[in-house]
């Protein structure tokens, strides 16, 4: 084959390549978005393409979180929005190429978790978490969430400060630490995936949670110390 030949030859291969890679940063995200989630999750009213999109909910487990908003800022970049700009919203950074992966997390307020709307649990969170990993999940961690204002909207109760945290290594990774002075001192550590935990701590007799516990039968009316295992 001459040189000129070769040339034309290369040349249609990368016209190819490129039109399937505009055709995928451009190809509606309505049409492919819904067939690569998990199992365990699913969007409605999605807009956009890959460059840059947005979603009313995604529902994980069930749980309503939304809007969603996303826009690519590199070629191993997206940047990824949860809630009403200016409103308490959550930031996330999601990078890497397969296998490796790595995602920064910036604290919002919990009703966007909630479909935008006051539920459960209620606060505002700050800080930061940032995540690593591959196809097996998360691998490394650092970082926290916290808020001096957390609450549950029923039966109406403040929860005082909460500090979360993530340890991928550890048998439950997920850590809650709640404190009100005088009332509770609590660290909940918690796996999602097989729905328990255990709660350590100590409890003011009379206090809210106190009572709340009571009333459940997971604690004695006079109980201070706690050491127990979860289950939901």
């Amino acid at each position: 084959m001459s040189v000129s030949g070769l040339l034309r030859g290369s040349i249609g291969v990368l016209v190819v390549v490129l039109l399937l890679v505009l055709a995928a940063l451009f190809w509606p995200a309505a049409q492919w978005l819904p067939r690569v989630l998990p199992d365990n999750m699913r969007v409605e009213g999605v807009s956009g393409s890959l460059i840059k999109g947005a979603g009313d909910r995604l529902y994980w487990r069930g749980q309503p979180l939304g809007p969603w908003t996303w826009r690519m800022t590199g070629a191993d970049q997206v940047d990824l929005r949860l809630g009403a700009l200016g409103q308490g919203e959550w930031n996330l950074r999601l990078g890497g190429w397969p296998p490796a992966w790595w995602l920064e997390v910036s604290g919002g307020d919990l009703l966007w978790a909630q479909n935008g709307q006051l539920g459960l649990l209620q606060g505002r969170f700050s800080g930061q978490l940032s995540l690593r990993g591959n196809t097996d999940g998360c691998t490394a961690s650092s970082g926290e969430l916290q808020t001096s204002n957390a609450a549950v909207a029923f039966p109406p109760m403040t929860l005082g400060s909460a500090r979360f945290r993530l340890d991928c290594a550890d048998e439950y990774p997920v850590r809650l630490d709640l404190v009100r002075r005088g009332e509770h001192e609590l660290s909940f550590q918690l796996d999602l995936e097989t729905a328990r935990g255990l709660v350590k701590g100590e409890l003011v007799p009379g206090s809210s949670l106190s009572r709340l516990g009571s009333d459940f039968g997971l604690l004695t009316p006079n109980q201070r110390k706690v050491d127990q295992p979860l289950a939901w």
